[in-house]
């Protein structure tokens, strides 16, 4: 598949140090959430309209997104305070934060938060699924 440029979109300017890292496309939408580790942050874009339509703070030192398009719901690494953040792409301002383990660290350990590991915890939607050996 060949990829095509569409245009640019501001953001809010860097706080801190650092930039921008990993993100992730809710497809019912077409919303993207874009990790802002300078603004301990997410970044909501709009990509029908391609506009930043709004900010999700408080997730210190946040290395990424994942978006689980079956639940509707956001995971986010925060390295800064060793936790996942959760919350609905409908109601976006209520982030619940579980601890995970010293300094989650973009898509790859949310997935590992989020399955099975010896090291870190599992956060799983369905409790009534078998549990990992």
């Amino acid at each position: 598949m060949a990829l095509k440029h569409l245009g640019y979109v501001d953001l809010p300017p860097h706080v801190g140090s650092g930039g921008f890292d990993h993100a992730a496309v809710y497809q019912a939408t077409g919303r993207v959430y874009v990790a802002h580790t300078a603004n301990d942050a997410i970044d909501v874009i709009d990509m029908p309209t391609r506009k930043h339509v709004g900010t999700i703070g408080g997730l210190t030192a946040v290395a990424g997104a994942l978006v689980d398009d079956a639940s509707g719901l956001v995971f986010t690494s925060n390295r800064g305070e060793d936790t996942v953040g959760i919350f609905a792409v409908s109601d976006e301002q209520r982030v619940d934060k579980v601890g995970v383990g010293r300094k989650p660290n973009d898509s790859r350990s949310i997935r590992a938060a989020s399955g099975c590991s010896r090291r870190t915890s599992a956060i799983r939607k369905n409790p009534a699924r078998p549990r990992c050996r």
